[in-house]
């Protein structure tokens, strides 16, 4: 899955190029306020060191990197071509990983996550980052017995690159972190389009 991102965001440089050779003329038809709806895929990788609420599992080791391909659907609403809000529901898919040779791990995790945006055109490009809270829910197993079941908020932010493409389409490339509790390590890349209305 990585490697189809890395080779999107080449793709997504590559379609820069000619957008770059254009003049930069009237701006006035660019939709830069209002409703817009888009959805993404990615990559969500994981890790445990420790199960904070478990006194006797400790260094448990567990690299969730191989599992189902994370997506998301959301919805925002542009004030300016600099400001946005932003709300995401995301599905990390379910995620494995191995603490031995006898004993695997998973995870699950879902989860909402309001935000703001911010966006520095720079010519047909823009660098975004977005920063807001994650309400999820996470479940996590070890061999088929269930160490977490939780539910809480935690910090999330994300940085990129984005370009429109025929006014309306935007294409953005995300990396996201996720400071989930029951996670030592919460993270993924992104591939995002959403249609400006």
């Amino acid at each position: 899955m990585k490697k189809h991102l890395t080779g999107a965001a080449v793709l997504l440089a590559l379609m820069a190029g000619p957008v770059l050779a254009q003049e930069d003329n009237d701006r006035a038809g660019d939709n830069t306020e209002g409703f817009y709806l888009g959805g993404g895929i990615g990559d969500f990788s994981a890790a445990v060191d420790e199960i904070n609420n478990l006194d006797d599992i400790d260094d448990v080791g567990i690299d969730f990197s191989d599992g189902d391909n994370a997506t998301k659907i959301f919805g925002g609403w542009h004030f300016n071509r600099f400001f946005a809000v932003q709300g995401d529901f995301v599905d990390f898919g379910q995620s494995s990983g191995f603490v031995s040779p006898s004993a695997s791990g998973t995870s699950d995790v879902q989860g909402l996550a309001p935000s703001i945006v911010g966006t520095l055109p720079i010519g047909p490009i823009e660098l975004f980052a977005r920063v807001g809270m994650m309400f999820y829910e996470v479940d996590l197993n070890l061999t088929g017995g269930q160490l977490v079941d939780e539910s809480g908020e935690d910090l999330v932010w994300s940085a990129g690159l984005g370009i429109d493409v025929l006014d309306r389409l935007n294409l953005r490339l995300e990396y996201e972190e996720i400071d989930i509790a029951e996670l030592d390590e919460a993270d993924a890349l992104w591939l995002n389009v959403a249609w400006k209305f």
